[in-house]
């Protein structure tokens, strides 16, 4: 039996505590080839970074991090820094969860229309995952990344987010739910 088809525990998504960072340390040590410096784990529980864990039966799964955009051709879009499901989760439907997830609190938050991230190139796993979610090539990025040695291009993706709404009511929370959850279906 192959157990990677469908949840069969319950997800719990929250933002990461401090006291997450150990555990969101060493997930970031099975998903990314990027070294990280520990200070990069302690602001990722401050304010404006949104961080966002997935937790199955209490232990840690899953990671999406993200920032306010800084490049001026980005605006007030939000900036996906990190996302990573451990590999026995994958394909799983933890990841999409996720993704819907910071995506969401990036349009409240940060009020973007756009979130962006990059990829490397030669990831098709993760790429076909993003592009089976609406994410859109904008350019490529060589030599974005030094892992090991050497450098590796990378892929600039961007998901149109709806246009902001001022979080008046719940009816608007749900349809900004519904909408993206539409985004993200087949």
């Amino acid at each position: 039996m192959h157990s990677h088809n469908h949840l069969r525990v319950a997800v719990r998504l929250r933002e990461m505590e401090l006291t997450d960072v150990k555990q969101v340390e060493e997930l970031h040590l099975v998903l990314f080839p990027v070294r990280y410096p520990a200070s990069f784990f302690e602001k990722l529980c401050s304010s404006p970074i949104i961080s966002v864990v997935a937790l199955i039966e209490g232990e840690i799964v899953g990671v999406a991090t993200a920032r306010l955009a800084t490049d001026e051709n980005c605006g007030t879009d939000g900036y996906i820094m990190t996302f990573g499901v451990h590999p026995k989760h994958q394909r799983s439907g933890v990841g999409s969860k996720l993704l819907l997830e910071i995506c969401r609190l990036i349009q409240l938050r940060y009020g973007s229309t756009h979130a962006h991230l990059h990829v490397k190139a030669d990831n098709t796993t993760a790429i076909s995952f993003y592009t089976k979610h609406k994410f859109h090539v904008r350019s490529i990025c060589r030599d974005h990344y030094f892992i090991d040695s050497r450098f590796h291009d990378a892929l600039w993706l961007v998901l149109d987010l709806p246009q902001p709404i001022a979080p008046a009511s719940a009816s608007l929370f749900s349809g900004l739910t519904k909408y993206l959850c539409n985004c993200f279906s087949n």
